[in-house]
């Protein structure tokens, strides 16, 4: 499973950008630059945990409704043999 997406990546790169960007211009970032972007960091990675855990939460939940749609397919059958049996059993 993929963590980074087309944007994701965009937004590290942008980030890794900026960071030589700073470090260029002004001889390297100040401390409160490099906690603004570990916070960031710690940030997007956390979202990407979540994000993970989710998309492993809906596989889940549409292998559930898959299931679950495969028994009620399975009953509905069931459900119309029994029908036609007791149409065919008053017929008699």
């Amino acid at each position: 499973m993929r963590l980074l997406d087309n944007s994701g990546k965009r937004w590290l790169i942008t980030v890794a950008a900026c960071t030589a960007l700073l470090a260029a211009c002004s001889g390297g970032p100040s401390q409160k630059e490099m906690s603004l972007l570990e916070g960031q960091l710690k940030n997007t990675e956390a979202a990407e945990r979540k994000l993970a855990g989710k998309k492993a939460e809906k596989a889940g939940l549409e292998s559930q409704v898959a299931r679950q749609k495969t028994a009620k397919s399975a009953l509905e059958k069931k459900k119309a043999e029994t029908l036609r049996n007791l149409s065919d059993m008053s017929a008699e």
